[in-house]
């Protein structure tokens, strides 16, 4: 069965969203029609982004992350992944990185999903032979 991860929405993402609406609000008050449907678009952006943002780990073994419908899709094998660090900032508090072997080299993707330790705790089912660092997790 696949298990699907959601995007941890911060206080972060809350201040931007409102940001942009006062912003919005304003230009439209102030007859900046442009300028408020640029900001309106952008708003639009980053909420559809915010919604969709999930990451699945399928049952043959793979990690898809799906940013929302104006980013691809993007696939890591579970195999490829080397380790798992806490990316945590005082921002927030329920960031993972992953090291995995891309195409050429080792790459980091940094995901930041809603129910931290039991994502770290299905990769690490799925594949026992990642390193887990600096993780404050109660696995």
């Amino acid at each position: 069965m696949n298990r699907i991860y959601h995007f941890h929405v911060g206080w972060t993402s809350y201040f931007v969203v409102l940001f942009l609406a006062s912003q919005m609000f304003y230009f439209f008050w102030m007859k900046e029609i442009v300028v408020a449907v640029l900001i309106t678009l952008l708003e639009i952006f980053f909420i559809e982004m915010m919604i969709h943002t999930a990451y699945t780990i399928t049952q043959s073994g793979t990690l898809v992350i799906s940013k929302g419908k104006f980013f691809p899709v993007q696939e890591i094998p579970v195999k490829d992944i080397v380790r798992i660090e806490d990316a945590s900032t005082p921002f927030s508090k329920k960031r993972v990185r992953l090291t995995y072997h891309g195409k050429y080299k080792d790459e980091k993707v940094t995901l930041a999903p809603a129910k931290k330790e039991d994502f770290v705790a299905s990769l690490l089912k799925a594949h026992p032979e990642i390193v887990a660092e600096q993780m404050n997790l109660n696995l």
